[in-house]
């Protein structure tokens, strides 16, 4: 995996994204609206990640992150 999160943190990007993928669907006989108030942006300095950090960069720190509390758990 080659993509980023980088649109989570950017609300304009957020509202271009909700806006070419309405939750529901085009085929879907309901595309529900849902207030942009409630997607707001990763404030990037909780995140222990870069912006631009890969997917599965993201995805190896968390499993190792997960091993390590389970080995910590089992000690």
């Amino acid at each position: 995996m080659h993509s980023s999160l980088s649109c989570f943190y950017s609300k304009n990007c957020l509202r271009t994204l909700l806006t070419a993928m309405p939750i529901g669907g085009y085929d879907a006989e309901y595309v529900w609206t849902i207030d942009e108030r409630y997607f707001q942006p990763i404030y990037a300095f909780s995140s222990r990640f870069a912006t631009n950090e890969k997917i599965d960069i993201i995805a190896q720190s968390m499993l190792i992150d997960l091993r390590l509390l389970m080995f910590l758990r089992h000690s």
